[in-house]
């Protein structure tokens, strides 16, 4: 987890594959509120175990 600045916060998962992204991340969403942003990684719909998302929350 990233705390920035200016107040937003980066979640991003690693090494969940498709919805595993969303579910590891769900938790972390419902504490800090509000979903601003969501950013899907390539990798997101590959195969390999390094699928990430971030979420920016501000």
């Amino acid at each position: 987890m990233l705390f920035k600045a200016d107040g937003t916060v980066i979640v991003e998962a690693v090494g969940y594959n498709g919805d595993g992204c969303e579910a590891a991340t769900e938790p972390y969403e419902k504490g800090l509120g509000h979903v601003k942003e969501r950013t899907y990684k390539k990798e997101y719909l590959g195969k390999n175990t390094r699928n990430q998302a971030m979420i920016k929350n501000k």
